[in-house]
């Protein structure tokens, strides 16, 4: 399987909200991290568990694949992802807001595992349509 064949599959894996199948692709250390919220998971059960938080406050969360291009082991997806949070996330509870926003995803890889997820959206944009 190719790097893009890879986070195709990874990101097919998130729309379905399949964790299992999601980090069947991660490296054991892996690292995710949010820059909007400064927000790092080290290791594939933390990463994991922060998607199992996502899914149950989203719960019809979705992403569509808008670019990817890759190269020296990293690959770059755009994808527009919307969802309604109907459910308790990070804590606080549902707002029954709908959010649509780009998110940017830098996958880099050891070897044929992804071993980092760097996520890059409009925190600004997200909190606005939670409260509106």
């Amino acid at each position: 399987m190719t790097q893009y064949e890879t986070v195709r599959a990874w990101l097919e894996a998130m729309n379905t909200h399949d964790v299992e199948k999601m980090f069947s692709f991660c490296t054991e250390d892996l690292v995710g991290l949010e820059v909007a919220d400064l927000h790092s998971n080290d290791g594939k059960k933390a990463v994991a568990d922060s998607y199992t938080d996502l899914f149950r406050g989203f719960p019809d969360c979705k992403c569509k694949i808008l670019n990817i291009f890759g190269g020296d082991e990293q690959v770059l997806t755009e994808v527009r992802w919307t969802g309604t949070n109907t459910g308790p996330f990070r804590g606080e509870t549902a707002t029954n807001k709908a959010v649509d926003v780009r998110i940017a995803y830098i996958f880099k890889f050891e070897g044929d595992m992804i071993c980092r997820i760097t996520e890059y959206y409009d925190g600004t944009t997200v909190a606005a349509q939670m409260e509106s």
